[in-house]
């Protein structure tokens, strides 16, 4: 500061007038007292509003142990340099509260009349321009001489202050050199302080390194079942759990609430890590949300196998092929895997191959070194994309020049502006057949069966039928009189399309019969007419061993006694009805 003007007139005069000369006033006292008049700071006092109960500070104590003992480390070597000095000298947090206050007894005394004590916080908008304030707020050090101080209090006072950074230049605490003496070298003491404050910088980067690694080797030794996401001490991810996908990796290093906020739920009990006494990091569990499905669960053996494996394999990212005939609900299978994954905030879409030209396929799905379209960022499909879950369904029906397109796809495993997808397919067609015959690109079929599943189709799981009529009643709210006898003759049909197909017989049973009742026949006449569909083409739907094994028998026992049906089904030990409608589902007679 110009030793020919008066430092206390050129504060009277901004308080006045709101006048700065640059000439007097460094850029950073200006923009403080600047930042002090917006925020309405007193003036013409200084003293500390706010000042945390004693339990507060015990806390505050306790979150910045490792600081308060480095600090004890090095503040020997800093009083050596200051010998001879009459002053206090104050460690703050990153928020500006004072932890530790130590020094000369007279100085200190002076500091307890404004408050300058622990558990007050010291910033610029709580006291004025002051040097904790500046380094707090600038990230650098800083002296305040006087009457640069912005409020009364603290114009007796002359200060230097450093700041603690950590391993990303982040601010985790200040310490601060105060005197009402006029004759310490502040430029002295501003050194040995910077000098001080460095020390504890490199200390703490050191320490936070081996706690990353501590951290990390818990992980990996950790033995329970139950996910956690492994935090350090400031509350920044340092490890997720074997299971999730590995493009979160990019979450490593940011605040826990990131990926709380998009994708997971996480657990207020956050357990601390502790080393040497000392609060490392934190454990925090996983909230598993109950499996969802939101079809009907079937009480078959096969159903819940099925559902089992969908829920394991849901959590994954691994590439999923469902297989199945017609109408057996391998969409529901597809948006329930994405609905259980970590993917489940993100979008799903599903894209029937049948409909997939090969041009659309390059310019909607692929961007890569091949193909320079950019449709994706400027068409509302490349909005919602990022991390997503892509269901193809009928991937049996995409032409060679489209797999090769696809395996290009996975083999990249993005879309548009680097954005990840999962991948699941679907099919009424076993595709392994189609990779033996050469008509899927065997790469492409590896990558896509990477894990199968198999929805069994109705007939072989009739005891899920009573529940989905059920489920279908309630739905409806209708309840009729004859539902035992509805769900029994139901329950003898062969549904070849499947639970689509029971679901559209259910519809036509409420309209025809909501309001009064049917006979036998004509519930019979409800399921039957698939079958007829069968008897005019009898080998449209695939058959499985069992059915062929079926077919072999009937028309065995029908040459053996001569075409003749009844002796034929009291061989087979079935009714003569029951004969009648697996000849025309089979269409056994017209192929003898």
């Amino acid at each position: 500061m110009n030793s020919k003007i008066d430092p206390k007139n050129t504060w009277k005069k901004f308080i006045q007038e709101g006048t700065l000369d640059s000439t007097i006033l460094s850029n950073d006292i200006m923009e403080s007292w600047q930042l002090c008049r917006q925020y309405k700071v007193n003036p013409y006092s200084g003293l500390a509003n706010r000042i945390l109960a004693k339990e507060e500070i015990a806390q505050k104590i306790a979150d910045n142990k490792l600081l308060i003992d480095l600090y004890k480390k090095y503040i020997k070597r800093l009083h050596s340099f200051l010998k001879g000095w009459q002053y206090v000298a104050i460690l703050t947090d990153k928020d500006g509260y004072i932890l530790l206050k130590e020094g000369d007894s007279t100085i200190k005394k002076a500091a307890e009349t404004i408050y300058f004590t622990e558990g007050a916080k010291w910033d610029e908008i709580e006291v004025g321009t002051n040097a904790i304030g500046l380094t707090k707020r600038l990230k650098k050090s800083t002296i305040v001489n006087g009457y640069e101080h912005f409020a009364k209090a603290s114009q007796m006072w002359n200060c230097a202050a450093a700041p603690i950074l950590d391993q990303e230049d982040k601010l985790i605490g200040v310490i601060n050199i105060s005197s009402t003496y006029l004759s310490m070298d502040l430029s002295y003491v501003l050194a040995s302080v910077q000098l001080t404050a460095e020390s504890i910088s490199f200390d703490w980067k050191k320490q936070m390194q081996e706690d990353a690694n501590i951290l990390l080797y818990a992980s990996e030794r950790c033995s329970s079942k139950e996910d956690y996401i492994i935090c350090k001490a400031d509350k920044s991810i340092c490890s997720l759990p074997k299971g999730f996908p590995s493009s979160y990796q990019s979450f490593i290093g940011t605040p826990v609430q990131h990926l709380e906020k998009e994708l997971i739920s996480l657990s207020d009990v956050h357990i601390p890590v502790l080393h040497e006494g000392r609060v490392i990091g934190y454990r925090i569990p996983i909230k598993r949300c109950p499996f969802i499905f939101k079809g009907v669960k079937g009480i078959s053996m096969k159903s819940q196998k099925l559902l089992e494996e969908v829920e394991k394999v849901a959590c994954t990212e691994t590439t999923v092929h469902i297989y199945g005939e017609t109408g057996t609900g391998k969409k529901l299978i597809a948006k329930t895997i994405h609905d259980n994954s970590f993917r489940a905030k993100r979008k799903y879409i599903s894209l029937h191959c049948a409909s997939l030209t090969e041009e659309r396929l390059k310019e909607e799905l692929l961007l890569g070194h091949k193909y320079e379209t950019i449709s994706l960022l400027n068409k509302e499909i490349g909005a919602y994309l990022k991390e997503c879950t892509l269901f193809l369904e009928e991937i049996g029906e995409l032409s060679s020049s489209m797999q090769i397109i696809l395996l290009q796809l996975l083999q990249q495993k993005e879309l548009a502006g680097g954005k990840k997808i999962r991948l699941i397919t679907g099919s009424t067609i076993d595709i392994r057949l189609l990779a033996e015959q050469g008509k899927m690109n065997k790469d492409l079929f590896y990558r896509l069966y990477t894990y199968p599943l198999t929805i069994t189709p109705l007939r072989e799981r009739r005891e899920d039928i009573e529940g989905i009529i059920e489920a279908y009643l309630f739905r409806q709210n209708w309840h009729p009189s004859w539902k035992k006898r509805f769900i029994s003759i139901f329950m003898q049909g062969q549904w070849p399309g499947n639970i689509r197909e029971l679901h559209n017989a259910l519809e036509r049973c409420k309209i025809l019969y909501k309001d009064k009742k049917p006979s036998d026949s004509e519930l019979y006449q409800l399921i039957t007419t698939s079958e007829n569909l069968a008897e005019a083409s009898p080998y449209l739907f695939p058959l499985n061993y069992k059915e062929k094994m079926e077919i072999k028998r009937i028309k065995e026992a029908l040459i053996k006694n001569n075409g003749r049906r009844e002796n034929a089904a009291r061989d087979l030990n079935i009714s003569r009805a029951t004969l009648y409608r697996k000849l025309k589902k089979y269409g056994i007679e017209k192929n003898l």
